[in-house]
């Protein structure tokens, strides 16, 4: 049932099997400890990410128990608990148990066995998470180097393989090579058979609408969209499933950029919708990637109060939540910090986009430049502007052209962005200082005698 992503009659057959073991006597703690692993795995991908890290946790405790355990048993457990801190953003956490199991099955496993794929596409996204694009870029390099020289051309790891370079192509702002990655993903998906991984091929054509949405083709990325949307309504079980939530998030993230905000608001309160049936809490952290984009759309209106009101219910939701990320925290306060500008409010204005700062420099690490740094100092370099204060906004402008050439490539928009606000505050600079010159000449300062 797994395998054919029915997840709801997989969970119900390991919950039979959890009960029969145990029951049995005597206790076998391996095959309990297999059963909920299977339901971790099962928990994932239904986006039951709390339980699933239950589940998993649960599992490593009862396998540690077990005197002549396989230690790849416990690399998956290791595995498994970091695939779900990594989803959860706590990326430091999802290292050090990435690292045990790279640690176990590097010791035991040839240098090039499939299972250290897994590994290194693990230590790929967690880096992605950190900011540092290089070392996830090799991580993922090693993968598909092992993936080439021990696995069919068309195995299903290169899915997630390429699923993975195509976000990072697009972090760095290659998007044809990032609309190339998650063809070859789409392709090879399709080959193996659509029905074995529904959620998975409509995730996957939702990105790939991603990508042409950030090259501002919004028709195209409409197209991709459907053909997901199309799925979810061919398979009933999709029609409550996180995955139709965040389509319908970004469908109507293309309607705000065309100004339909009607359209727009409609989309995003039907991800509500979902979110309401399936999730437990109003203050779960997944409603928050309902209420920026509503916030939003309200700011692009003029409406500052509504749109601070959902501001303030992300925050909430932050507070309320043990496994918040600090990294969309840090997007907050800066979009907050983007209101209280349009709002002439810059003292709020630089207090939230300090926030964020801080929060992203926390983050940062000597060897890696992180790419979501750029737009806060953009940010901070506006407010200083309006703020009539020429040297700090053309001081942060420098900051973000420097940290946008060392992490994005040179036709990245934000680079383009700020090398035209550099330029402009500049000449601003040289325009004042020239009028200042001019204005000494023609009204000398006399001595005091």
């Amino acid at each position: 049932y797994r395998e054919k992503g029915n997840y709801v009659n997989a969970l119900k057959q390991y919950e039979l099997a959890e009960e029969i073991f145990k029951t049995s006597e005597p206790i076998q703690p391996l095959y309990l400890a297999i059963v909920c692993h299977n339901m971790a795995l099962t928990c994932f991908h239904t986006c039951d990410y709390s339980t699933a890290l239950d589940f998993y946790h649960l599992s490593l405790n009862m396998k540690r128990t077990i005197h002549d355990l396989d230690p790849l048993d416990l690399a998956a457990s290791y595995s498994g608990i970091s695939s779900v801190l990594e989803t959860f953003g706590r990326y430091d956490e999802a290292l050090a148990n990435t690292e045990q199991s790279f640690q176990i099955r590097s010791a035991i496993l040839p240098k090039l066995h499939p299972d250290l794929i897994i590994n290194h596409n693990q230590f790929g996204l967690i880096y992605m998470g950190l900011g540092n694009l290089n070392k996830a870029l090799k991580h993922y390099e090693k993968a598909l180097e092992i993936q080439q020289l021990t696995l069919p051309e068309n195995h299903k790891t290169l899915v997630t393989l390429n699923s993975n370079l195509s976000s990072l192509c697009g972090d760095l702002g290659n998007y044809d090579m990032a609309l190339e990655k998650m063809e070859r993903a789409i392709d090879i998906q399709l080959q193996l058979g659509l029905e074995a991984r529904e959620v998975d091929t409509i995730t996957m054509y939702s990105n790939y609408g991603l990508i042409w949405a950030e090259k501002l083709q919004y028709d195209k990325a409409l197209e991709q969209y459907q053909l997901a949307l199309d799925l979810v309504n061919q398979n009933q079980p999709l029609i409550n499933h996180s995955a139709h939530a965040e389509l319908r998030l970004k469908i109507g993230q293309i309607h705000a950029q065309k100004t339909n905000y009607d359209e727009a608001l409609n989309c995003f309160n039907q991800a509500i919708d979902i979110y309401n049936k399936i999730l437990s809490s109003r203050n779960h952290q997944d409603f928050v990637h309902c209420y920026v984009p509503i916030a939003d759309v309200y700011q692009d209106k003029n409406d500052y109060e509504k749109s601070l009101e959902y501001y303030k219910l992300t925050l909430d939701c932050f507070r309320n939540s043990s496994s918040a990320e600090d990294t969309v925290l840090a997007t907050i306060y800066a979009n907050i910090g983007v209101l209280y500008e349009n709002m002439r409010n810059t003292p709020a204005a630089l207090y939230y986009n300090e926030k964020a700062l801080e929060i992203l420099l926390k983050l940062s690490t000597d060897d890696a430049v992180r790419p979501d740094l750029v737009p806060i100092y953009v940010n901070l370099a506006g407010v200083y502007s309006i703020d009539k204060n020429p040297l700090e906004a053309l001081k942060y402008s420098e900051k973000a052209l420097e940290t946008a050439l060392k992490c994005l490539s040179t036709d990245h928009p934000l680079v383009d962005k700020c090398m035209k606000l550099v330029g402009k505050l500049r000449k601003e600079q040289e325009e004042q200082a020239a009028t200042a010159a001019a204005r000494l000449k023609s009204n000398p300062i006399c001595p005091i005698l």
